[in-house]
Formats: C-alpha cells, sequence, structure tokens
C-alpha cells in the first residue's frame, strides 16, 4: 500500500468494520508511515483503535487454520488471498506448522506409494482414525476391553500344545486306571481260589479246556464261564449258599426253571370289583396288576382319561380295607409316602374327576388290580446277589423266577440267552420260564 490512508479507511476503522485482510494491510502501512501513525494519534479515540487493531491482530493470530484449509494448502488448492494469509499464519503459529508437516510428510508416502488419486475425505477419516485412540471418557473402555481380548488370544495360542499334552496325560491316566481295576479283580479272584497271584507283564494264561463228553452244561454267564460235569461238580459260581447250588444245579441238569411252590392268587377275578359297570367313559391301570413286586413302595401307573381335572388312587387289603390314599393328583403315577408290609395281597383303584363326575378304574369286565410285596428274605437274598461282583445273570434270574417276579426273571435269561447264541440250554430255560408263565395266567 503506498498511498496514505483513506478518511474512509480510518473510519471503518474506529466501527471495526475491517477484516482480517484489510488490518492486515493496514498494519503493514502504519508500520511504515509516520504521517498515517499521526492522523490515527490526533485523536482520543485513536489510541483506543489502535489497542483494538493490535487485539484484532492478535486473535487473527491465535485462531489456528482449519484442517481442510492446511489440506488445501499442501494440496495447492488454496486461493491467492487466502494462501497469503495462511502463509502468515504460519509464520507466527508453531501448532500448524507442525500439522501442516505432517500433512506433507503423509502426501510424501502416498506418492512414494504411487496411490492412486483420493479424495479429501480420506486424510479427514485418517485424522479421525488418529483422533479416535486419543485420550477421551467414553473410549478408554473399548480399548481396554479390545486390548484384553488381544492378551487372551495371546495366551490361547502360547498354551495350545500345553492343553494337549494335559488331554494325553488324562487319557494315560484313565487307561492306567482300567488297568488297576482289572488286576484288582483278578488278585481278588486269585485269593478267592487260593491260586498264585497273576503277572501282569506276563501273557495270559490260556484256561483248560474241560472234555466236552464230561460236561453237562458250559455257560458264559456275565464276565464268568459256569460249567456242570457228569460228577455234578459246579465251576464258576462262587460263595453261594446251599440253597442257591440246588437251584442252579436243577435248572442246569433239567433245563427248567423253579417257580414259586404257593403262587399268590393274583389272576383274572372278574367276579368281585372295586367299582360300578363301566356305563361310559373309562381308563385302564397299567402296573402293578396281577404281579409280585420288590419294593415296598411299589410306583402305581395309569392311562390317562381324557379332560380330567384330577386323579385319586386308593390302596386297600385282600379284605377290601383302605390302607394308603394319594390326594387330588394331576400325574399318572403315584408312589405310596409310606412303606405297605411285605408278603401281603393289595388291591388298587384310581378315581378320576372329569366335568363335576367321577369316574373309575378298573370296572367290569375288567379284572381287579392286584399285587403282592415280596417278603422281606427274598427281597434280602435278591439284593444280595445284585450285589455280586461279577454279576451273574443265571442266578439272579432263578432267584427272580423264584420269587414270583416273572418280568425281572424274563429279562435275565434274555441276557443270559443273547451271551450263548450256540448253547441250546440258555435258550431252553428262557421257553421253560415263558411256558409256565402263560399257564399260571390261564
Amino acid at each position: 500500500m503506498t498511498e496514505h490512508l483513506t478518511d474512509n479507511l480510518l473510519t471503518r476503522y474506529r466501527q471495526r468494520a475491517l477484516d482480517a485482510a484489510e488490518l492486515w494491510q493496514l498494519d503493514a502501512h502504519l508500520q511504515n508511515c509516520a504521517a498515517c501513525q499521526t492522523r490515527l494519534t490526533e485523536s482520543t479515540e485513536t489510541a483506543a483503535s489502535l489497542a483494538a487493531l493490535q487485539t484484532a491482530l492478535a486473535d487473527v493470530e491465535a485462531q489456528h487454520l482449519a484442517y481442510e484449509e492446511l489440506a488445501a494448502y499442501v494440496d495447492r488448492q488454496l486461493a491467492a488471498p487466502a494462501r497469503e494469509l495462511a502463509e502468515m499464519h504460519l509464520r507466527e503459529c508453531r501448532n500448524c506448522t507442525a500439522e501442516l508437516n505432517d500433512l506433507r510428510a503423509f502426501r510424501r508416502e502416498l506418492d512414494d506409494a504411487e496411490v492412486v488419486h483420493v479424495a479429501p475425505a480420506q486424510p479427514v477419516r485418517r485424522k479421525q482414525e488418529r483422533a479416535w485412540w486419543q485420550p477421551s471418557g467414553w473410549r478408554w473402555p473399548l480399548q481396554l476391553a479390545a486390548t484384553a481380548a488381544a492378551c487372551l488370544l495371546v495366551a490361547w495360542l502360547a498354551t495350545r500344545n500345553l492343553r494337549q499334552e494335559v488331554t494325553d496325560l488324562r487319557a494315560q491316566l484313565a487307561t492306567a486306571q482300567r488297568d488297576k481295576a482289572r488286576l484288582q479283580t483278578e488278585l481278588l479272584a486269585a485269593q478267592t481260589r487260593n491260586a498264585p497271584l497273576p503277572n501282569p507283564f506276563a501273557a495270559p494264561p490260556t484256561a483248560p479246556t474241560p472234555e466236552p463228553a464230561n460236561l453237562i452244561a458250559a455257560l458264559t454267564d456275565g464276565a464268568t464261564q459256569i460249567t456242570l460235569d457228569r460228577q455234578g461238580q459246579l465251576n464258576g459260581l462262587t460263595e453261594i449258599n446251599p440253597p442257591q447250588r440246588q437251584l442252579v444245579l436243577l435248572a442246569l441238569q433239567a433245563g427248567k426253571v423253579t417257580l414259586p411252590a404257593a403262587p399268590a392268587p393274583l389272576g383274572n377275578r372278574p367276579d368281585v370289583l372295586l367299582g360300578a359297570p363301566a356305563g361310559g367313559e373309562t381308563f385302564a391301570l397299567r402296573a402293578p396288576v396281577g404281579k409280585v413286586v420288590l419294593a415296598d413302595r411299589p410306583q402305581l401307573r395309569w392311562q390317562p382319561l381324557k379332560n380330567a381335572t384330577s386323579y385319586r388312587v386308593t390302596i386297600f387289603t385282600a379284605n377290601y380295607e383302605s390302607v394308603a390314599q394319594s390326594q387330588d393328583l394331576s400325574t399318572t403315577t403315584w408312589t405310596p409316602p409310606q412303606p405297605l408290609p411285605r408278603e401281603r395281597v393289595y388291591l388298587w383303584q384310581v378315581t378320576a374327576s372329569k366335568d363335576g363326575q367321577e369316574i373309575k378304574a378298573p370296572v367290569a369286565p375288567a379284572p381287579e388290580a392286584r399285587f403282592k410285596i415280596l417278603d422281606q428274605a427274598k427281597a434280602d437274598e435278591i439284593a444280595a446277589a445284585r450285589r455280586r461282583t461279577p454279576v451273574s445273570n443265571l442266578l439272579l434270574g432263578l432267584l427272580y423266577a423264584q420269587a414270583g417276579l416273572f418280568d425281572e426273571a424274563e429279562r435275565e435269561l434274555q441276557k443270559l440267552a443273547q451271551a450263548n447264541p450256540q448253547a441250546p440250554l440258555a435258550k431252553q430255560l428262557l421257553n421253560d420260564l415263558r411256558t409256565q408263565r402263560r399257564s399260571l395266567n390261564q
């Protein structure tokens, strides 16, 4: 600016109506023109205006350049007046100069890598991504969680081989425990027979095969081999009492199963019933019906009646005296809360409530629902046989049949027949039980 300041310019200065570019030009002229400085200082307002000018210039200097202005300056897309102002600000502001140097370095990296030209939004996004990791009250929990997840992943990868070794060691330990259990079983069997202890490192000895011509029966019974020769020598079943031994000998020699000497009257007896003849809907009782039971608190089961709201169960003695009764039930099973006296015959019925009416079961022509609870001595004998090691399906089946527990006896003899597909004797015992059972129900 070579000419002196005009009155209009001075008036606009006093009114603080000059923009930033005009303020810079005014300041530059005053530094080199003593006449204009005199004109400004002649009035009392001039000093205050000059101070306001300095303050305005300081405010302009204090305002940092926007990121978009710096990016446009680096890309040489800033207009000439704005570029001149930016350069004047950069000479005085270290922060903006440092930011400008960072943008120039980033531009050089892009040029060296021969990256295609991208829109100005990408540097903005880079700055935003960089700012994401700056300290912030809501970001540090996410940063901490990401760091913890990375640490856990590294720890998992580092311990993968260790976990595999632990798995292999556990498998080896399980194998060793099984071998130990097998050796303990062999040791117990050897001590029972007063035989020498087995050598765990030696090959398993080959059991001597009896002469087939001298054997009456040879059966695989669970983990035991049972044989009976013509001299009546029974091998394979140890620690059984004389009555049990006689029971097994009779079954193996005759191929027959011994049933109870005096079966309880549990068959079909439609002449005396607990309910009136059925005139409409009815339902059936499932179990126990016509059977001997082992437990003194048997579970009673019946078929559901459609749309029934509740059921009530009553147990009677053979003289029709009530001994147990349930509350209103919503299920189709019930177990007496107290044990029933053993070695007695019981009857039971179920009364269903539906639409305000009571429907009982059983009713004619169905027989009475009877069952008998096994006596204590037989129950204890069967419990001891079930605790045997190893379990004998033959002995259990014969004891069940002798006690009248036909379902349980058939299950055990079925296992014996499946383990001896080439032995006719095992199938003969199973068929004999089924034949005698059918004759009892006729």
